[in-house]
Formats: structure tokens, sequence, C-alpha cells
């Protein structure tokens, strides 16, 4: 019974053997060399079945050699395991090829994208400088074949660097100091023309050998940018010095005529008895629209010095700007019967003449605008925002207006009313939203006619450090 088992055991791991050598065929794709193979063992498995059956059949009453059978069972069994260990290796080599295969195609697509690449990239060699490696952006922009950057280092494309300025500047990356530098200067080209590029440079000394690898970025458009960015600059430095100039001219030379035919008009005034009604009524327009034009020319002046007044920012207490600004209106207020009511207002940084004329001229705005029979309400409320912004609105009673006119309130010069029946240059709203806007703030209104009108404002509680670094506590 034991040759049995042993001769039955000995024929399973021969066909076991003979089907794993038929599955070697389309691992190492050599068909015929395992078909042979498996073949032969197949034959001796046979064999082996055929003394099995004649034993079990009858036809032979002598049991198989235990001994012999034993020997043939090893013998079995190593051809099992050895071919068993030829599959398992075959596969390892089929993953790692597979492995390399999609390495290859990624390395290859990676090549491509970085060949492909609008940046300029390069290696160099980080002993003899030389270039190994440049991308088709840089090829092209320069002109030069891969063959002829392989004999050119970095200082061949900078016009003016020496050998000791770059040392100088590759020594931070190589001392570890730095894992990256980060400049601007002039590549040249193979035809000697130049264009601006910043440079990212690295060092990767972990490579064998060390190299350097440089992204590039062509930064011509940008310089011209730039360059347009400044020449605005300067146009805008000329038109705010036109701006000034006129501010002298407007607060000086126009004023002087002004105060001259007011003078006059006072010592014709002074006459008035010797004068005939006509004339009375002459003097009365003049005068009227003298003082008019004076008004104009001084919110003109305010208008143009907003953004050029050099008066320090401080601390301002919007509560006493409004107390401020109310008394400037105490006869109109008390005519009137105004009730002005103020709702935590708050202390912020700020030019205290500018926050004192933007109060004035909304005050005044409410009370010019009022509903004929009805007394003025205003309130001033303030609320702080999450976002260390002011939230004050200032709430009126009055006329109110259409609000498909709201961008145009805010316009020089614009107005929704007859200046016959509402005096007024037309240029104190826009005054206004200067201010704000000076103050890195926003100015908005609401309103509807016959119920009313409210401005918003929004004002930082702090002023960027620029502007107040003199204040205490307010260090960087």
């Amino acid at each position: 019974m034991i040759a049995l088992f042993i001769l039955s055991t000995s024929i399973c791991f021969q066909f076991i053997t003979a089907i794993l050598a038929l599955r070697l065929i389309k691992i190492t794709c050599n068909r015929w060399s395992w078909i042979l193979i498996s073949s032969a063992i197949i034959l001796m498995g046979v064999r082996r079945c055929i003394t099995l059956f004649r034993f079990l059949t009858g036809e032979t009453s002598q049991p198989p050699d235990s001994v012999a059978e034993g020997v043939a069972l090893l013998i079995s069994g190593l051809m099992m395991v050895g071919v068993y260990q030829i599959h398992n290796y075959f596969q390892q080599i089929n993953s790692a090829e597979e492995e390399r295969q999609k390495t290859e195609l990624l390395l290859a697509r990676f090549g491509r994208i970085l060949d492909n690449s609008f940046n300029e990239i390069y290696i160099f060699d980080g002993e003899t400088l030389k270039f190994t490696q440049v991308n088709s952006g840089a090829r092209n922009n320069l002109n030069y074949s891969m063959e002829e950057l392989t004999h050119l280092t970095p200082l061949d494309l900078k016009p003016g660097y020496t050998q000791d300025d770059f040392e100088e500047l590759i020594a931070p990356l190589k001392s570890g100091q730095k894992p990256l530098v980060v400049f601007e200067t002039m590549h040249q080209r193979k035809d000697g023309t130049c264009y601006p590029v910043e440079i990212r440079l690295q060092w990767m000394k972990e490579e064998s050998p060390p190299i350097f690898v440089a992204i590039i970025q062509d930064i011509a458009k940008r310089k011209k940018d730039e360059q347009r960015l400044s020449d605005y600059a300067e146009e805008l430095k000329r038109s705010n010095k036109e701006l000034e100039d006129f501010a002298f001219i407007a607060s000086h030379d126009l004023q002087e005529p002004l105060r001259k035919i007011i003078t006059f008009g006072d010592l014709i005034q002074e006459q008035e008895a010797g004068l005939d009604e006509q004339n009375r009524n002459y003097l009365t327009k003049m005068r009227k629209a003298t003082l008019r034009m004076k008004n104009l020319i001084e919110d003109l002046l305010h208008y143009s010095q907003i953004n050029t007044e050099q008066a320090p920012y401080e601390l301002v207490d919007l509560e006493k700007k409004v107390a401020s600004a109310c008394e400037e209106f105490e006869q109109v207020i008390l005519t009137t019967q105004a009730v002005i009511h103020t709702e935590n207002l708050p202390l912020i940084e700020g030019n205290k003449s500018q926050l004192q004329q933007l109060f004035t001229n909304l005050i005044g705005n409410s009370l010019k605008y009022s509903q004929a029979g009805k007394a003025p309400v205003i309130n001033i409320l303030g609320r702080k925002k999450e976002d260390g912004y002011w939230e004050i609105n200032v709430e009126d009673n009055g006329i109110g207006f259409d609000e498909k006119y709201t961008e145009l309130i805010f316009q020089p010069f614009q107005r929704l009313h007859g200046k016959s029946k509402y005096e007024g240059s037309g240029i104190g709203l826009s005054i206004c939203k200067k201010i704000v806007d000076h103050h890195k703030g926003t100015l908005s209104v609401t309103s509807k006619p016959g119920e009313g009108t409210t401005f918003t404002i929004t004002l930082p509680a702090q002023q960027p450090l620029a502007v107040v670094a003199h204040l205490p506590n307010r260090k960087p």
C-alpha cells in the first residue's frame, strides 16, 4: 500500500510539473522548448500510470518496488519544485520588464513634456558646468543645436558674467545655505541678440555626478509691461503735478479777482440807497453768482487736493467730527428743527480734515434735500464688521431719488435737481467718494423717491503702516 501511495503521488507531481511547464510557454515565449519538456514529463507520468493500472487490474501480481518508487517520487518532486522555481523566476522577470517599460514610457512622456515646455530648461555638470541636456524651448530661442550646447557653459550665454561672478552666485547652493537661487539676467543668442530672463537655479548633489538644473523664463514681455506701467506712473505723476499746479492757481490766481469783485460789490451795496430797483437786483445777482463761483473754486480745490494732501493720518474720533459738522449747520438745524442722532461711531485712523469734510458734506446734503414741511431726521449709525472695517450708515428722511441715478450722483458737476431750487456746486458727493476711496474704503447709496436716502460708508479701522507708522502701538 505504501508503494501504491508513493506511485500515485509521483504521478500527480509529474502531471503538475507538466502543467507548470506548459504555462511557461506564455511567460517565456519559448514555445517548443517547454512543449518538449512538458511532453517528456507527461510521457513519464503515463508510463507510471500504466504500471499502476496493471497492478490494480491484476495483470501483474508483483507490487511496485517501494525503494524504486520512493526514488522516482523524489525525482518527480525535485522536478516539480525546479519547474515551479523557474516559473516564479520568469514571472518576476516579466513583472520587472513591465515595470521597466512603464517607467520608460513615463520618463519618455516626462521628457517630452519638459522638452516641449515654453520655459527653457537647462541641465549642466556640477564640475565642468558644461550643458548635458537642454530642452527644445531653449534651443529654439538660442538657435543653438544640442551638439553645440554640449561644448558651452552658462557663462557663454551671459554677457558680462565672469567665472568669479558665477561661483559667487552658486556658492549658497553648494554650501546648502539655500535650496534655490532666483535672479534676473540677460541671455545671449547665437546671433548676438540678448533677451531678459528670470532664472530659478537648483543644485542636485544627490545625482551622480552632481548637476545644476536651471528653469528659465523669457521675461521680455513682462519687462515691456513693467516699462509700460513705469511710463504710466510717470504720466500719472506728471498729471498730479499739473493738478497741484491747477490747485495753486485755483487757490490764488482765480480767487483773487473774485475777492475784488466781492469787495467792490460790498462797496456798491453800501451805496444801495442811491440805486434804483433794477440796479439793486443786478447787484444781488452779481453777488450770488460771485459767491457760487467762489464756492465752486473752493470745492474744486478740495477735490484736487484729496489724494495729494500730505497731512499724516492719526486717530480720529468720528463722533467729534459729526458734532463739528453739526455746529456748521447750527442755524439750519434750528430753523428746520432737524434731529441728528448718532450711535456707536468709532475711532479710526485717517486724515482728520478730510473725514470732517466727509461728514460735513453728507449732513449738509441731507439737510438740503429734506422734504418740505417735514423736520429732517438724520441717523448716523456705526457697526464693527468682522473683516476689520467699520460700516457707517447716514440715513435721512429726505426727498430721496430714483436709484437708476446712483452712479451719476458721485460724478463731479452732476445734479439730479435744478440749481435754481437747490444751491450747490454739484461736486460735494464727488468729494465724499474720493475721500472714502483715499482711505481704502467704499461709499454706496440706496434711496427711494419720497422715502429718504441712506449713504453706507465702509472704512478700515487701521490704515496701512506706511501712512500711520508714527502712531503709538503701530509697529510692524
